[in-house]
């Protein structure tokens, strides 16, 4: 298709060429041989020529505006991701996860989202006592193709430990996979310690 519109181009601009040459550099005429009316009837068929080129060269350049690279169209696989924690604090305590999913390569998003929110979990118990949480985290982008590339997302998670008590203060914490696997593995341990001004926090640790 675009070999016809190219051709197509190419002669309507010679042909409108030629028929702009013809006007400007006409033809002599002898009035004791040519009518007037032949005289103007070619002016007529060089106005109608004129005529017929512009309309393809028009035409040609619909087609070529209309006709411009295919879109990508990306088909996106989720995933459900499972996270372990652990409460070695002693003390009650709750989390919040949000966090998104991050190609981290993608930056001409005319086709491809660069990244997804992935939906929040909010505010289960962490128990005390040794015991494991397990939470799972749904509908996780990991991988996206289209007809021409395709990308792995990796996930990002904002951990949010929500301290019960009135000595030790909540924390957030962000942990960035380098896969989407690289945090199911092990285990979240909740724990005493300090936070980014020094103060007496539960902070959260990770542990293959």
């Amino acid at each position: 298709m675009a070999d016809f519109e190219q051709i197509t181009f190419n002669y309507a601009t010679a042909y409108i060429l030629t028929v702009m040459c013809n006007i400007a550099l006409p033809a002599r005429v002898n009035p004791g041989y040519i009518h007037r009316g032949i005289v103007m009837g070619n002016k007529k068929g060089i106005v109608s020529r004129l005529l017929v080129a512009l309309i393809l060269v028009i035409g040609a350049s619909s087609l070529f505006i209309g006709c411009g690279p295919e879109p990508e169209v990306p088909v996106y696989t989720k995933e459900n991701i499972t996270l372990k924690f652990k409460n070695d604090s002693g003390l009650p305590c709750h989390i919040e996860i949000t966090g998104r999913s991050d190609s981290g390569t993608i930056f001409d998003t005319t086709d491809w989202e660069s990244s997804f929110d992935f939906p929040s979990v909010l505010k289960p118990e962490i128990p005390t006592g040794g015991s494991e949480k397990i939470i799972t985290i749904k509908d996780v982008v990991v991988f996206g193709k289209s007809q021409k590339r395709e990308y792995n997302y990796n996930p990002v998670f904002d951990i949010h430990v929500i301290s019960e008590d009135s000595v030790y203060k909540s924390s957030w914490n962000r942990f960035k996979a380098t896969s989407k696997d690289q945090y199911s593995s092990g285990i979240f341990h909740i724990k005493k310690g300090k936070d980014e001004y020094n103060k007496d926090a539960l902070i959260v640790d990770f542990s293959n």
